[in-house]
């Protein structure tokens, strides 16, 4: 319901960042604290959030789970599909 009236409980003491899930501010403040308790068992990355981490692990395996059907391009990050959308699209932002 939150997410519907655009209520946002939830601030950050520092900036103007305010939120609707209490997670997501805990997740914000790390920026000021530097904590970062996730790290890629593989190489020297960490990171602030579990998902993160998730998509950085991609690097590692391969993996693109972005694709798009007509041309079957693949991809990491749901922005980099979003983008090239617009090459087919003709979008110039």
């Amino acid at each position: 319901m939150k997410i519907h009236t655009g209520e946002k409980p939830y601030s950050c003491h520092i900036c103007e960042y305010r939120c609707i899930r209490k997670s997501h501010l805990q997740s914000h403040t790390k920026i000021y604290t530097g904590e970062k308790p996730y790290s890629c068992h593989i190489c020297e990355y960490r990171c602030i959030t579990k998902s993160d981490l998730r998509r950085h692990q991609n690097i590692h395996t391969g993996e693109k789970p972005y694709s798009y059907n007509i041309c079957e391009y693949t991809c990491i990050r749901k922005s980099q599909l979003q983008s090239h959308i617009k090459i087919h699209t003709g979008e110039k932002p």
